[in-house]
């Protein structure tokens, strides 16, 4: 078998991981980490050209709203934690 995402065949002496949604094996966690930016084609938001509906307030991203006042985003939490795992792996990929 081959990782899903560098090809280089896995072996029982890497850290290889799985993912249950894609059926995909990794050699790494890097690996999988960036797979899983690849797949949910993830980039980091350049706060000059915010899509429609998206402005920045202070420090915060919220979304734009016909009345002067504006709504927070949420986060989704598994996009948090996939954030933070990218950082954790790769902090100068931001």
């Amino acid at each position: 078998m081959k990782c899903a995402n560098c090809e280089k065949e896995l072996t029982t002496q890497m850290e290889v991981e799985h993912s249950s949604w894609l059926s995909e094996y990794y050699c790494s966690s890097k690996c999988a980490t960036d797979r899983y930016f690849s797949y949910m084609e993830s980039t980091p938001v350049d706060f000059e050209n915010l899509p429609s509906g998206v402005e920045v307030v202070g420090y915060k991203l919220v979304a734009a709203q016909q009345s002067e006042q504006a709504e927070e985003v949420e986060i989704d939490p598994v996009a948090q934690a996939l954030r933070n795992l990218g950082d954790a792996i790769a902090p100068d990929r931001r």
